[in-house]
Formats: C-alpha cells, sequence, structure tokens
C-alpha cells in the first residue's frame, strides 16, 4: 500500500481552492478539492461527503479549475485514504506498454529524429509551454514524447491554439489528449491525442509529411489514407521516379502488368505474370514509380532503329511522316498503375521522368494509342489522335486509337498551358539546369504564365475540395442528428 501511495510525485498547487474534482459513481455526483494530482494519480481531501469511500473502490473522476473543465480519469482506484485524504491512482496510466486508447486508424512511425514536434501553453500553468516530440501520426491524431515534468496533463483535455512545426511548415490547429503513459525511463511521458479541428487543408499537411517520413506507409494503406482526403489525386510528388535495373524490378512490372491488364480484361485469365514479358522488353527503358520501394506504376520506351520494329506495327501500318526516318521515333507503351493509385496524377510523374530519356535519345517523334476514355487527357498534352479505331494484336480489349506527338511540342509548350506545367514544368526547368534543352527566352516567359496560371487552377480546386469537405461533415452530422432525434422519437 505504502508503494502505491508514493507511486508518483504529485504535481503540487498554490491555489488548491481553485482546483476540484468531481467523483462520478452510479450516477451521482461528489465535488471534493483537489489537493494534488498529476497524470497517473490525485488525492482529494476528506470530508463528510466523501468519507464512505474506501480503498479498492473504483470512479470516474473528472477535474475542473476554476470551474472549467480540464480532464478525466476514466478509471482511478482509491489506493490510501485516511483522515485527512483520499488517493487515488489512475489504472490506465500506469505504464508505456498499457495503453488503452481504442483507435481504429493506423498510425504511422515517423523518421525524423524529433523534428516533427507540437508546441502549446500549458492548461494549468500559466505561461509555461509544452513541447511534445512526435514520432507516430495519423490523419486523425499521434503520440509522442514530453518531459516527465508535463505529467500534469490528463486524459480528455482539449487544447487550442496548438502550433505543429514540421520543418519548414507550421500548422495551428487543436487537440484532445487521449492518453498518458509513463515511459519505462521515467524521465518522459508519451502523450496520445487526436485532432479536434481536422480540416481537408491539415489532413494534406499531415498526408504530405507521412509521405515523406513514414517507412510504413504500403500501397494498401496509402489507398486508406488517399479516401480520407477526398481521393486526393497530386500525389506524384510522394513518388520515386527510376528506371528498371534489377531482375527483382523487372519481376515486379510484370506482375503489375498482369494485375493492371487482368483488371480491364486484356490478357487471358489463364496467363501468368511470367508471360507478361515481350521481345521488347529487352531493347526498352522501363520507367517505374515506387512508393516506399514498392513498384506502383511503369512505362515503356522503345526505339526500333533502322532494323527492328514497335510494337505498333504488329497492329497497324505508321504513317509515312514518321516511318521514313525510324531512328528518330519512339514508342511509350506497356504504361500500367497499381490498382489504390488509379485516378492520380502518377501517369503525369512517369511521363515527366520518362521525357529527359526522350531528349537525350534526340527523337523527333513519339508514338503510342490509348483507349477513348483517355483521349482527351492526351489531346491536352500535346499528342494527335486518329480517328478511326484498331485492334490492338499484342493485348485484346477495348479497340485503341493511334497517337503522335512532336517533341518540339512540348519544348515549346504548344499545348494546353496548364498541362503543359503539370505534365512537363519540372522536368522542362531539370532540362534547363543541366543544359540538356536552351529554351528560348520567349518560352520561358510563356512557361512563367503557365506556372502562375497552374497555382492559380490548383488553389481554386482545393478550395472546392475544401468546401465539399465541409459539407459533407455538415451534413453527414445532420443526419446523424436527425437520426438521433428521430430514435428518441420512436423511443417515446
Amino acid at each position: 500500500m505504502k508503494s502505491e501511495k508514493r507511486f508518483l510525485r504529485r504535481t503540487e498547487f498554490h491555489k488548491l481552492d481553485k482546483m476540484t474534482a468531481v467523483i462520478i459513481s452510479n450516477n451521482t455526483q461528489i465535488t471534493c478539492n483537489l489537493i494534488e494530482f498529476n497524470s497517473f494519480g490525485l488525492s482529494i481531501s476528506k470530508d463528510e461527503n466523501n468519507a464512505n469511500i474506501k480503498c479498492g473502490t473504483h470512479f470516474n473522476i473528472k477535474i475542473f479549475q476554476n470551474n472549467n473543465y480540464i480532464g478525466q480519469f476514466k478509471d482511478a482506484r482509491v489506493v490510501h485514504e485516511n483522515n485527512f485524504k483520499i488517493c487515488f491512482k489512475a489504472i490506465d496510466s500506469i505504464s508505456e506498454n498499457n495503453n488503452n486508447e481504442n483507435r481504429s486508424e493506423k498510425r504511422f512511425s515517423l523518421s525524423v529524429n524529433g523534428q516533427v514536434k507540437i508546441i502549446f501553453e500549458n492548461p494549468i500553468y500559466f505561461n509555461d509551454n509544452i513541447t511534445v516530440n512526435i514520432n507516430e501520426l495519423s490523419l486523425n491524431g499521434g503520440s509522442g514524447i514530453t518531459s516527465a515534468r508535463n505529467r500534469n496533463l490528463i486524459n480528455d483535455t482539449q487544447i487550442e491554439n496548438v502550433k505543429i512545426y514540421f520543418h519548414e511548415q507550421e500548422i495551428t490547429t487543436s487537440i484532445r489528449i487521449s492518453n498518458v503513459n509513463i515511459c519505462s525511463d521515467k524521465s518522459s511521458v508519451r502523450i496520445g491525442f487526436v485532432f479536434t479541428n481536422n480540416s481537408l487543408l491539415i489532413k494534406q499537411v499531415i498526408f504530405s509529411q507521412i509521405m515523406r517520413f513514414s517507412t510504413d506507409v504500403t500501397p494498401e494503406l496509402f489507398f486508406e489514407l488517399r479516401s480520407s482526403l477526398d481521393n486526393m489525386k497530386l500525389i506524384k510528388d510522394f513518388i520515386e521516379y527510376d528506371i528498371c535495373r534489377t531482375d527483382e524490378d523487372y519481376n515486379s512490372i510484370l506482375k503489375l502488368r498482369h494485375q493492371a491488364y487482368g483488371r480491364v480484361g486484356k490478357v487471358e485469365q489463364q496467363k501468368t505474370w511470367e508471360e507478361m514479358a515481350d521481345e521488347f522488353d529487352s531493347r526498352s527503358i522501363l520507367i517505374i514509380a515506387k512508393l516506399k520501394g514498392q513498384i506502383v506504376g511503369s512505362g515503356r520506351l522503345t526505339l526500333a532503329g533502322l532494323n527492328d520494329t514497335f510494337e505498333l506495327e504488329s497492329s497497324i501500318k505508321l504513317p509515312t511522316k514518321i516511318s521514313e526516318d525510324r531512328t528518330k521515333v519512339l514508342e511509350v507503351s506497356r504504361l500500367c498503375i497499381n490498382d489504390n493509385f488509379l485516378g492520380t496524377n502518377i501517369t503525369h510523374g512517369i511521363f515527366e521522368w520518362g521525357f529527359q530519356y526522350i531528349v537525350k535519345s534526340q527523337v523527333k517523334w513519339v508514338i503510342s494509342s490509348t483507349e477513348k476514355h483517355l483521349i482527351y487527357m492526351y489531346k491536352k498534352i500535346g499528342f494527335t489522335i486518329s480517328k478511326s479505331s484498331f485492334d490492338l494484336v499484342t493485348l485484346k480489349g477495348k479497340p485503341h486509337y493511334f497517337m503522335y506527338g512532336q517533341v518540339k511540342d512540348v519544348l515549346q509548350g504548344n499545348m494546353n498551358l496548364i498541362a503543359w506545367n503539370i505534365s512537363f514544368g519540372n522536368i522542362l526547368k531539370y532540362l534547363n539546369k543541366k543544359k540538356y534543352i536552351n529554351t528560348h527566352p520567349f518560352v520561358k516567359v510563356k512557361h512563367r504564365i503557365a506556372t502562375v496560371l497552374s497555382r492559380i487552377v490548383l488553389k481554386i480546386i482545393s478550395t472546392n475540395q475544401s468546401k465539399k469537405h465541409i459539407k459533407q461533415n455538415t451534413i453527414g452530422k445532420t443526419d446523424k442528428a436527425k437520426s438521433a432525434k428521430s430514435s428518441k422519437n420512436i423511443a417515446a
């Protein structure tokens, strides 16, 4: 009993008359004077109202300061009582390994070495700030480590104006403390929290940090995160792009092709992923898009030279102006995306990364084929599409349309300016910097205009998404309230 009594040194207060504890049991409430408390226990003055409280009994206790709610101990057990005071231990805040917080979502570990932190005013002490170093994060909350001197934080404490520092970025929000656990070293405590003002903008910022600094993200978990962001499309900057360099990467590409083309019925069901390889792979550049080491997208760039053929030539005859100088032609094919990344701009990232190889190859024409529903997208980035369709011999499925474009149209921006900037803006800057190309001053001005227009359009899209998100949440809360009212009426 003595060891429990001395469980942890309490946090003492000078103005004890302003701190109260409300003990709740069997629908009754007893208001008591609070002597001392911290994250792991408390003691109250013994008086005639609580004289019947005995050791071993459990209570829910809420803490107030100046009649303002601070937080609560959901399960506090009496560990000591005498003629003057009663001591309680918080059962759910004893050790780091005993975390009773219920959460259905996954939190992602951050490899940031204390560079992500939250800072807020101490809800008890005036003019005192608390810093928590974040090492786990989700779109709705997180956890981190703070000094044991901050063990006056308790469950359910609401905190406003919390500043979250993400390296070069800062956002302000509000949180609710969901759990406080003592760490094994006894010199620090782990704080769990949930965001109570979680706008779409804040979620997008947190999403970007998870994508940058967590190694836990898989394509499946990415899909869950993206679903919470109204199926966010602009994710190419979180993806690593490269060319296929190993047998392991090549096998992953074949499996991705098998998954992607099997989903839309372009390959027979009995076909294995090994059979997705063909003669063109060995003389092509295979572009890959990776999320945390896993390939989630790929595309193929094929040069035929004077003597070899392109894949498209097994299905159609190329126009004379293109076929007359085959060394200046490059074919784009086998573009495929992981199911969880459909509808994102990973395709733009593959185009962007692949375009540097197109420029380095010094080709004039780029050829490919597409299905009808994607024609509008390729027209925006400068492709000319044939009016008649054909059946692609190497892949079954819907009819395809032949398309071709000139490299100079990308270099000069002879297309939809916003699509030009979004799809090729970054790679053109890179190619200029490395002096692979020499952009005309007029084109540079054109690109600046395209950049400004893109920012305006993307901001409008982001604002509309936020309004839509708020509207959906409002409708959801209204429906929930109506449902609760209806339930009460039915019960009545």
